[in-house]
């Protein structure tokens, strides 16, 4: 049995754009935080083997506290630590993964080939590669199969499995490299734990969403190999999340009571829709705001329509309003009217070529 911590895209110093400068470098400390968290995990959990399947840094250089709280955390992981430098920090002369001396638990791969390392006792294997350049195209998995020997083989790509690109993969080339797993970091969006053929692969996602592109569940997977059965858990280790949230006040009379209640430290961004009276924004920022770490709104409501309008025309709307009336008073209930009125919005919303 062969069991794993699998994580990546953590971006230390990232810059936090849309944040204020104090906010922002608050999030960096956080980052440090979090990654620390994920060593505390990995140790309480007795793995293995701790991948970072790249982009662990955002930039270069790095601060000088990032390098020193990521060595730390590095030396008192408990198990081996397995290293592939992705597009954002690649393996460059002033690569941090060149100039800091790192602890004799940690392996960086450093060749755009895959090469392994073995875990004798457990018999298993490590594979990776590395960008050289913040760009690289080629096609990792071409050709490659791994040894069949009855060794657990894991591959961590920092790959791109949706388009060309990035050191592009595809379920085939996953299926037929043979491997036992697939550790895939570089798209920010943790999928399930997915099977080509005999060999199953998931992408980890971001350690901790970043911004309104991120708007998904952020975390980690701990990974767990026994005799060809592979079971993928996710773990979590950051109260941030971004959320975008479209709101229809058509029928809506409370705003508050219509949003979910925010768990941790949410970023929303909040559209307003339908036909209403103009919502007072201002008001409602200042009431709705405290919840939130952060909180944008865009009002894109528009007044309300006399659907009605038009009854009696020789026009399409016309006769499509008369024989909705007619319906509308022959209904036998509230509920047939109700049913009736719902058509006559989205006949007129076709008419008028607006969105349903």
């Amino acid at each position: 049995m062969l069991k794993i911590l699998h994580t990546g895209d953590i971006h230390l110093d990232c810059a936090f754009s849309s944040l204020s400068p104090d906010e922002a470098r608050e999030r960096r400390a956080e980052s440090r935080e979090l990654f620390s968290k994920v060593i505390d995990t990995a140790n309480a959990e007795n793995v293995d083997a701790i991948i970072l399947a790249g982009d662990i840094f955002d930039s270069y250089p790095i601060r000088p506290e990032t390098a020193e709280s990521f060595l730390r955390d590095l030396k008192r992981a408990k198990a081996p630590v397995f290293i592939t430098p992705g597009n954002h920090d690649p393996y460059t002369p002033d690569s941090p993964y060149r100039t800091l001396i790192f602890p004799d638990n940690v392996h960086i791969f450093t060749e755009e080939a895959l090469s392994f390392i073995e875990l004798p006792e457990k018999q298993a294997r490590i594979w990776g590669a590395a960008y050289g350049s913040e760009v690289y195209d080629g096609r990792i998995l071409n050709g490659f199969s791994v040894p069949d020997d009855g060794y657990i083989n894991i591959l961590v790509l920092h790959s791109n499995l949706y388009t060309d690109g990035y050191s592009p993969v595809s379920a085939d080339e996953i299926t037929a490299s043979g491997a036992d797993y697939v550790a895939l970091a570089h798209v920010h969006k943790p999928t399930e734990l997915l099977k080509a053929g005999r060999t199953h692969y998931a992408y980890c996602g971001c350690l901790e969403a970043h911004d309104f592109g991120e708007c998904y569940d952020s975390g980690f997977n701990i990974v767990t190999i026994d005799n060809g059965s592979v079971t993928l858990n996710r773990r979590s280790v950051s109260d941030v999340s971004y959320r975008e949230i479209s709101l229809n006040l058509t029928d809506c009379a409370d705003v508050e009571a219509a949003l979910p209640s925010p768990v941790g430290r949410v970023h929303l961004r909040l559209t307003l829709t339908g036909e209403c009276a103009t919502p007072d924004v201002d008001a409602l920022y200042e009431k709705l705001s405290p919840k939130y770490a952060e909180l944008q709104i865009t009002d894109k409501t528009v007044p309300p329509r006399n659907l009605w309008e038009g009854l009696g025309e020789d026009t399409l709307r016309g006769v499509f309003l008369t024989k909705m009336k007619t319906l509308l008073d022959e209904s036998a209930d509230e509920e047939e009217r109700e049913k009736v009125l719902l058509a006559v919005i989205y006949g007129i919303n076709a008419i008028e070529n607006r969105e349903m």
